[in-house]
């Protein structure tokens, strides 16, 4: 078994044994419990670990995250590890968050601000000069005007007094590339949210009788789940070579693919889902509206279509198509038996 097969082992059974028991609209508070048990398993560290295995683990880790529909920052806690062990900071055990934009942030308000409420930390990249760098504010004493995203996920607007308790890295920082990480966390737990409602959608067109026979033998509905199922495919076969991308340092274009294809797959997973389930998908009693739910949210969270297939078009442009579709890293990489989407 490989390391992020493990990886992925360990995720899924911690993350089965503390999966929701009924499809809540709004998530409630993360449990102690199921944190505490994340924070030992080491989980959420291994992003910030050293090797070219880290962003195949962490995605595996997302992944997992959005199959269970997990009420709980786990991308967030990650992506912060991560810009914490770049700055050289020691890790924190209780929760911690991120407010990443595309640009060094300035002033001291986020808007949507993923479980603002119960983590007991922000990061983020912070203005410096012409850059940036890391920065982490403690969120006692902050002020925090609760919201949700469609999925009933925390997403809190946070200000902070002027001159509050800031700690900076030293070393400069990349706003855009701790982004495109961030999306690509997105993009995994998207791809997991997919193979679930996959999943549920076969099951249903396998046990629900029309005309004397399961719906699933119908060929039009038969043509609905290949199709889903292509568009789950997809989506996780883009993670893989973001990561891959990732791995090599110079994964920008990578992350966007992921994020984008993961995007579009979202949009047409859900429809057809709820195409196959009907009405009953819709329902608090039947948990598919779990997991779409969350793909339209996290469609347009950390950058959506639009916004990443822009960058990967101006990309194209400055360094010729040609370039920037067979001049990239991960293909050296795959040679080099480094990995492979």
């Amino acid at each position: 078994m490989s390391g992020d097969d493990l990886v992925a082992d360990a995720a899924n059974r911690l993350f089965a044994a503390h999966a929701p028991a009924k499809a809540d609209v709004d998530s409630g508070p993360v449990a102690p419990g199921f944190w505490t048990e994340f924070v030992e398993s080491g989980l959420g560290e291994v992003l910030a670990q050293e090797g070219e295995s880290r962003f195949h683990d962490a995605a595996s880790v997302a992944r997992a995250c959005g199959y269970h529909a997990v009420a709980a920052p786990v991308a967030e806690a990650m992506l912060a590890h991560w810009l914490a062990a770049r700055a050289g900071w020691a890790a924190q055990a209780g929760i911690a968050t991120v407010a990443l934009a595309p640009v060094p942030l300035a002033g001291t308000a986020f808007a949507r601000v993923p479980w603002g409420r119960e983590a007991e930390a922000v990061y983020c990249i912070a203005r410096a000069g012409d850059g940036g760098v890391i920065a982490r504010a403690p969120l006692a004493g902050a002020r925090v005007a609760q919201g949700r995203n469609l999925a009933g996920e925390p997403r809190d607007a946070v200000s902070f007094a002027a001159g509050g308790d800031w700690q900076r890295s030293a070393g400069p920082a990349d706003a855009l590339e701790a982004f495109a990480v961030g999306a690509l966390l997105r993009a995994a737990q998207m791809a997991g949210a997919m193979q679930r409602a996959l999943e549920l959608s076969l099951e249903h067109a396998n046990t629900r009788m029309q005309f004397g026979r399961a719906i699933g033998k119908f060929q039009a509905v038969q043509q609905m789940l290949a199709q889903l199922a292509s568009h789950a495919a997809a989506a996780a076969a883009a993670v893989d070579l973001g990561c891959d991308g990732l791995a090599c340092g110079d994964g920008l274009t990578e992350a966007a693919v992921a994020k984008s294809r993961a995007g579009e797959a979202a949009g047409f997973a859900a429809e057809i889902a709820h195409q196959v389930v009907a009405a009953m998908g819709f329902t608090l009693e039947h948990p598919l509206h779990r997991y779409t739910r969350r793909l339209w949210s996290w469609r347009d969270e950390c950058g959506n279509e639009a916004w990443w297939n822009e960058r990967l078009g101006t990309s194209a442009i400055e360094t010729g198509l040609w370039t920037a579709i067979a001049d990239r890293p991960w293909l050296r990489y795959g040679e080099q038996g480094g990995g492979g989407a």
